[in-house]
């Protein structure tokens, strides 16, 4: 517009000359004043009035002054064509004025219209239809957002014709998109990659990016017949820039205060499981899901810590009882690590019980990383319905959120962790070791994190056993001992230093082969099957240690993920071995004296106080398991004349002789006792009358070889059998006695019945 009023000034200048020029040459007084309604009527009423009335000014002084020259019709000639084009000039500025008071008109009003909505999808979903209700011949309006996946754009919402709901990373919206900038093109339908909305292409169109914190969250795109002018172009500029301030408002004060909300909420929580859910509660509510869901490995299953949304009670009983590792998109996201967006699945994977499967849903799953894992121990799940908007924001969010969560359920878990070890100390202070070595190991597989199962081998005397197994078969590896050289130098693999210490190792199946270092240090075809040693994915294993000997060997297995065990796990499992250590070398001591106190301290064999416990144990047993039970109660004959002879030293050398024949007489499983003075006692699981009474009498000829001079040994022998002579010990007892002093008066060895 510039150059046009330049020339208007131009060709005003001109007439005036020419004007001037006439006057002096020809003095036509009328010329001055005939000038001005004829540039006054062009200016006013266009190029054509001006000419009409040079015309007739120039006829009117032609008839004053007949002698006119060609100078005076110049000067009419042009001062109309420079009042034409000022008048132009002026009638486009006073439109554009106009069109600039109707476009800032538009912009209050929509802006007006647009600040009422609190959240980014109801401020982005309402922004075609403000648009096309405030201006005029805008045909086709749409608002598109960056794919998660970066592979193009999905349409968020649009006023007009209907479009496309996708669309490929080529094009204007992409363009605008990449350069992070506006695009305009006065005719778009030969651009490489368009897709025209129903019913064909418009035109012009313009593509203005919609930014927040420098990141384009979308991006509005305009379509009609005529082009954008400059002034439309940075009103509509203008306009994006404010709606742009209004969504980071929008975004800063969610992102905000779901922040100090869920932080508080864990932070001032002393119940994990209460904090969890209300965190996810509030997580859902923000981020307008339907479903949402915190995941956290628990062995061999993630474990739904807290679940919200509208669910039957049988599918919220389903998350919390676990979903299996190593399959679907829970497995996914815990092992890539990365958020998925994806469709609700046809499978029921996680379809997988969050929700019955419905058309177009939508899914995010994204990690929750706790500590210094090798993995995210939990995954975060969130079902939306397909005309929710999801913006690179809402996925930013969802990451601060995750990060916090890991924090403080790390935190949690430190907490639970050591709560859970003083619980069991102190619940373990007392226990016997045969029922402490299960529930240590269980404690561990559980607290220690990537651990799926477990075993714990503990010493006794020159090697190690099983004392206690997780997610193996315990009956069959129950006979399976181990020297300690195979332990350290085979399994173990580290120098005695660390040994000693109980410096935790880990192996992985990336780093070797797991079944066949199983079988190079226990029987292959037991540790295969029962051991599940094919199985193996990661080992971790730990020596326990007490003033430098290792008491047992802690290993902690994952049969799934051969990255199961990192930092984390290593943290965890020095607090716990440190604890344990303790519990085990106080188990070891009361053993020691419970085995002194429960010990004749003459035979070595285990005493009346011993026989009482055991009988009733055997008993129970056998009442549950429903096998026979035989007891035998033998009394020496001769011996009173052995110490009247040879005095008592020599009795208790009797004594003892006796002990040791007993000892090396039972079966494997029998349990002999000195009952008291002369007096022994034999429990015989799994053995009926007939075999008692067998075994009696090979006891009585055994017991007949103990000789002292020329006085040989002999036994009065009272049996009884469960459940044929009776089934409570105290009974079983009694009748075993009564038949051992008949068998006395009446000088038998044995009387059965």
């Amino acid at each position: 517009m510039r150059r046009y009023i330049l020339l208007a000034w131009a060709l005003s200048i001109s007439a005036a000359f020419l004007a001037l020029v006439a006057w002096v040459l020809e003095n036509p007084v009328g010329l001055a004043f005939a000038i001005v309604p004829v540039a006054s009527a062009a200016v006013g009423y266009g190029l054509g009035w001006g000419l009409f009335a040079a015309l007739v000014a120039f006829a009117f002084e032609a008839a004053l002054f007949r002698d006119l020259s060609a100078w005076t019709g110049g000067a009419l000639l042009v001062a109309s064509l420079a009042g034409g084009l000022s008048g132009s000039v002026l009638r486009q500025a006073y439109q554009s004025q106009k069109r600039l008071r109707e476009y800032l008109s538009f912009l209050i009003e929509g802006l007006s219209e647009l600040s009422g909505r609190g959240s980014p999808d109801a401020l982005l979903g309402a922004l075609p239809e403000v648009l096309a209700r405030h201006a005029e011949g805008w045909v086709h309006v749409s608002v598109w957002q960056p794919r998660p996946d970066g592979q193009g754009m999905r349409r968020l919402a649009y006023a007009g014709a209907a479009s496309v709901e996708f669309l490929g990373p080529k094009g204007v919206v992409w363009e605008a998109y990449r350069l992070g900038r506006t695009v305009c093109y006065d005719d778009v339908r030969g651009v490489k990659g368009y897709v025209p909305p129903d019913g064909g292409g418009y035109g012009a169109e313009i593509a203005i990016p919609l930014k927040v914190k420098g990141r384009v969250v979308a991006v509005v795109t305009i379509e009609r017949a005529e082009p954008f002018g400059r002034t439309e172009r940075r009103v509509l500029e203008h306009f994006a820039r404010t709606v742009t301030q209004m969504l980071e408002v929008v975004f800063e004060r969610r992102e905000s205060g779901l922040v100090a909300e869920i932080s508080y909420l864990l932070a001032s929580s002393d119940d994990l499981y209460l904090a969890a859910q209300g965190a996810v509660t509030r997580l859902r509510s923000v981020l307008s899901g339907d479903v949402a869901a915190l995941f956290l490995q628990r062995r061999a299953r993630f474990v739904a810590l807290a679940v919200d949304g509208e669910m039957s009670e049988a599918q919220r009983a389903r998350l919390r009882g676990g979903l299996p590792l190593g399959q679907g998109l829970l497995w996914q996201a815990y092992q890539n690590g990365k958020a998925i967006f994806t469709e609700l699945p046809a499978e029921d994977d996680l379809g997988f019980g969050l929700c019955e499967k419905r058309e177009g849903w939508r899914l995010v799953l994204q990690p929750v990383w706790l500590g210094r894992a090798p993995r995210p121990r939990g995954v975060l799940a969130l079902r939306y319905r397909p005309e929710r908007f999801w913006l690179r924001e809402d996925q930013k969010l969802l990451e601060v959120i995750a990060q916090i969560l890991g924090i403080m359920l790390a935190r949690h878990e430190d907490a639970a962790r050591l709560k859970a070890l003083l619980d069991l100390e102190r619940e373990l202070v007392a226990e016997d070791p045969e029922n402490l070595y299960p529930k240590l190991l269980q404690a561990a597989v559980e607290l220690v994190p990537g651990a799926e199962a477990g075993s714990l081998l503990v010493r006794e005397g020159p090697r190690y056993r099983f004392g206690a197994v997780v997610g193996y078969d315990a009956e069959a590896l129950k006979d399976v001992t181990f020297a300690p050289e195979q332990v350290r130098d085979e399994w173990y693999g580290r120098s005695e230093k660390e040994w000693t210490r109980g410096v935790p190792r880990i192996l992985t199946l990336d780093e070797v082969d797991l079944a066949a270092l199983s079988a190079r240090t226990a029987p292959p075809e037991v540790i295969k099957e029962a051991g599940r040693a094919g199985e193996l994915k990661a080992n971790l294993c730990v020596p326990i240690p007490y003033g430098g000997e290792p008491l047992a060997v802690l290993n902690l297995d994952s049969l799934t993920d051969p990255k199961a065990f990192g930092d984390d796990s290593l943290e965890a499992v020095r607090v716990f071995v440190v604890q344990v250590a303790t519990l085990l070398h106080e188990a070891r001591q009361r053993r020691r004296l419970e085995e002194a106190a429960l010990n004749d301290f003459l035979t070595g064999l285990p005493n009346r106080r011993a026989f009482d416990r055991f009988l009733r144990e055997e008993v129970s047993r056998a009442q549950r398991y429903g096998y026979p039970l035989g007891l035998m109660v033998i009394d020496l004959t001769h011996f009173k004349e052995i110490n009247d002879l040879y005095g008592h030293a020599v009795g208790d050398e009797a004594l003892i002789r006796v002990a040791r024949t007993l000892e090396k007489t039972r079966r494997n499983g029998d349990l002999a006792f000195r009952w008291g003075g002369d007096e022994f006692a034999i429990l015989l699981p799994h053995t009926d009358r007939k075999g008692v009474i067998a075994a009696a009498r090979r006891y009585v000829a055994k017991i007949g070889e103990v000789c002292v001079g020329e006085i040989c040994l002999g036994a009065n022998v009272g049996v009884a059998v469960f459940p044929e002579d009776a089934e409570d010990p105290e009974t079983l007892l009694r009748i075993a006695d009564s038949r051992m002093y008949q068998a006395k008066a009446q000088g038998l060895a044995l009387i059965a019945k």
